[in-house]
């Protein structure tokens, strides 16, 4: 079996590869100065991690999780909060603080994993990634059938590795994203999740009719489906409690008629298990409301399964539960 990563240094004469975009100047409709600088900043942050030896710069990172931890106290609070809600337990339970230390690990690792995007070609994923069976041959069959796929994850593991990883084999394969954090940070973000021509289309109205042209066009999208951050969702029961998801995938695939296909990521040691599960249908029928319901539930069961077996990787910052989580009877 092969090794998740190459950990001798790179010699002098070895050539490092690189799809990072090309910063185009004048293309900013403000001519925003942090625009550039958070383009210029992700460039040399990406080429100084290809660079590195991967042992150096993953502990480096493992370090600057646990300052992170340290120091975010209202992130702290929001993962822990997230946490008790999975274990059913008080947040002051060994094991919430515990996995929140965990998840801020993760992400630190995540945040290094995408510098390294750019550089990385079929041939590394292949080192990297343990696929689980049938995980292409489910891609492969949608590609296929030429309805497009609607491809749902959560911020779990290297989700952007694995979405990189896609797009790298072939898939066609574009990416919705929204603006969780301040705009420097996810300008850089967004560069970086464009590499290997990955298109990244930002949620608007404007960005959902291209969604649809896409998946009319038999192509993927990828949808972040664990969280409702622009809080238009539906009610849903999510790890047993009440909350709202989004309903944007369970939307589209019901008004186009692609499936929807729920892929995970989890970190395993050095290596990444991915995870392709079964194609969900979506029901179009006289009842919108009920279609959109019924198919949520099989949604929130997805998640439900991916995160519970392995919380401390779920590095999601911001609350998905209005309340803290009840001490259990």
């Amino acid at each position: 079996m092969p090794e998740a990563h190459d950990e001798r240094p790179i010699k002098p004469t070895q050539i490092v590869r690189s799809s990072l975009p090309r910063i185009e100047y004048g293309r900013s409709k403000r001519g925003d100065v942090a625009y550039y600088a958070a383009l210029v900043a992700a460039s040399v942050l990406s080429w100084l991690v290809a660079l590195l030896p991967d042992p150096l710069v993953n502990t480096v990172a493992r370090l600057a999780g646990w300052i992170s931890f340290m120091t975010s106290r209202g992130f702290r609070d929001n993962v822990a909060s997230n946490l008790s809600h999975i274990y059913d337990v008080p947040k002051s339970d060994p094991r919430v603080r515990h996995s929140v230390r965990g998840a801020f690990r993760t992400n630190a690792l995540n945040i290094v994993d995408l510098l390294r995007v750019p550089h990385l070609v079929e041939e590394d994923y292949a080192k990297r990634l343990k696929v689980v069976p049938g995980s292409w041959e489910i891609l492969e069959e949608a590609v296929a059938a030429r309805k497009g796929a609607i491809l749902i994850t959560a911020h779990l593991g290297p989700f952007d590795l694995v979405g990189s990883a896609l797009r790298t084999r072939g898939y066609p394969l574009s990416a919705l994203t929204a603006r969780t954090t301040n705009r420097m940070v996810f300008h850089g973000i967004t560069f970086l999740r464009s590499s290997h021509d990955m298109r990244v289309i930002e949620a608007s109205s404007g960005g959902l009719r291209d969604i649809i042209r896409l998946l009319q066009r038999g192509e993927m999208v990828i949808l972040l489906s664990d969280r409702d951050f622009f809080l238009s969702g539906r009610d849903a029961i999510f790890f047993g409690e009440p909350t709202t998801l989004p309903i944007g995938a369970v939307r589209l695939a019901r008004d186009t008629g692609a499936p929807i296909i729920p892929f995970f990521a989890h970190r395993e040691g050095r290596r990444t298990r991915m995870t392709v599960r079964p194609p969900i249908s979506v029901r179009c029928s006289d009842n919108r409301n009920a279609d959109i319901a019924d198919a949520l539930k099989v949604v929130a069961m997805e998640l439900e399964q991916a995160i519970g077996e392995a919380p401390d990787q779920w590095v999601l910052f911001q609350r998905v539960w209005p309340d803290d989580h009840s001490d259990p009877d």
